[in-house]
């Protein structure tokens, strides 16, 4: 299942976790790793 991964810029794309989790994808924009953000609520109660 791919997933939103976001940089600090704000641009996206979909990736399989695990292609994330080997090693970094750079923005060309900013020049920053995409992340995968966290849910929203995640962890709460």
């Amino acid at each position: 299942m791919r997933v939103k991964a976001v940089c600090d810029c704000g641009r996206n794309v979909r990736v399989v976790p695990s292609v994330l989790a080997q090693a970094p994808i750079m923005c060309g924009g900013c020049g920053k790793p995409f992340r995968i953000p966290e849910a929203v609520g995640a962890g709460v109660g």
